[in-house]
């Protein structure tokens, strides 16, 4: 849904600026949710030899 908002205002209504500030919005939003997802899958790992 977001990204539909993200489109309109940037080639429906020429707001480039403030498309541009809700695509890095967006960038950080999914940046944030893909490092806790790292950081919890690394957690779950067993390492048989030790952990490192």
């Amino acid at each position: 849904m977001l990204m539909v908002h993200i489109y309109r205002h940037a080639f429906r209504y020429f707001a480039m600026g403030y498309a541009s500030a809700l695509a890095v919005v967006l960038f950080l939003a999914v940046l944030v949710v893909t490092l806790a997802i790292f950081r919890s899958a690394r957690a779950r790992v067993y390492n048989e030899g030790g952990s490192f």
